[in-house]
């Protein structure tokens, strides 16, 4: 099942949470970044130990401090490769494969790369959406994704591309 919800994505409660970073592991939105600080000491030193990553990676921490036992780290962009469709693609499949591999039955998946001067809302929406499609259709997990937007226009788009 896929869900659209008005929400905050550090307001949910789920097995996993995808939180879209730069190279450098740093999140990209603030809530992204609150979500690294609210995690904990812990899972930076573990980022941190990982050092820079290509974009398109995806990988696994322990939630930390945060609601969820397992955040999702996916990489949209970095110094050498800027924000792109395909690079975008590539992090959002490796953060469901993650999800899958670890078997999480539930996940929180805010739209990547939405924000000044990143994807636009109707394109975010139909890519994200047909790939959660394709992936649960051949996975069993996560059996369930929530797609966390802002009130209005963005709400509006996601709902409108649902199937």
């Amino acid at each position: 099942m896929i869900r659209v919800l008005t929400a905050d994505p550090l307001s949910l409660d789920a097995d996993g949470l995808v939180r879209p970073v730069g190279g450098d592991l740093e999140g990209v939105h603030g809530w992204s970044r609150d979500a690294g600080l609210r995690a904990g000491p812990e899972v930076l030193r573990r980022l941190e130990a990982m050092g820079g990553l290509p974009v398109g990676a995806a990988v696994v921490t322990p939630g930390g401090g945060l609601s969820v036992p397992y955040l999702i780290h996916a990489v949209l962009f970095s110094r050498e490769e800027p924000l792109s469709t395909p690079g975008a693609l590539r992090a959002l499949q490796n953060a469901l494969r993650r999800a899958s591999e670890w078997e999480m039955a539930s996940l929180i998946l805010p739209p990547l790369g939405l924000g000044a001067g990143m994807f636009d809302t109707e394109t975010l929406a139909a890519v994200t959406l047909r790939e959660v499609e394709r992936h649960m259709a051949e996975h069993a997990w996560p059996s369930e994704v929530t797609i966390p937007v802002r009130e209005g226009y963005e709400e509006s788009v996601f709902r409108g591309a649902l199937p």
